[in-house]
């Protein structure tokens, strides 16, 4: 609900800055400056629900409340709420994006990762554990072999060499 969120924010916020100044305080009243990250999953068909989503998030924008991503100058700005789209991801529309309101849940598992995500798409990405291990839980008497600890291993190290932090799921 735009109202609720947008209201705590403006409860939080009195003024809001002449220019972006990364000092918006977010919902956590122990740590104002921490961003909270939102993970939308879409299920349905990506690109429109993607700009359905867009209209949506507007105010928001317009008071500095979403990090956000400036193409044309590298640079990444944290605000109090960081938008995550997982799901059905309409990569090429958030790609071409000059200024990145949202972010992809990059897909830990694809062959591809490496060379399609970064820590400009991307702040998390995510598998669950069988599509990385072939296991569907690490709980028993044995716990993950050798093999599946290396797997996630090379795989978490290769995100994080990205800048982007992990989420395992399963």
């Amino acid at each position: 609900n735009e109202d609720f969120g947008s209201n705590t924010l403006d409860n939080h916020n009195f003024t809001k800055p002449q220019e972006w100044q990364n000092n918006l305080h977010g919902v956590f009243y122990d740590d104002p400056d921490k961003s909270l990250y939102l993970i939308i999953d879409i299920k349905t068909h990506a690109n429109d629900t993607f700009k359905v989503l867009e209209t949506f998030l507007i105010p928001f924008i317009e008071k500095d409340y979403l990090s956000f991503y400036d193409s044309t100058t590298s640079k990444f700005y944290k605000g109090p709420i960081t938008i995550i789209i997982s799901g059905n991801i309409p990569y090429e529309l958030i790609k071409q994006q000059k200024y990145r309101f949202t972010f992809i849940d990059a897909p830990l598992d694809h062959d591809d990762f490496a060379l399609k995500y970064d820590n400009t798409t991307s702040i998390y990405s995510s598998s669950s554990l069988k599509r990385l291990t072939g296991s569907n839980s690490a709980l028993g008497f044995n716990g993950l072999s050798d093999e599946q600890k290396s797997i996630l291993s090379f795989k978490f190290k290769m995100a994080h060499d990205l800048g982007i932090k992990v989420r395992v799921w399963d």
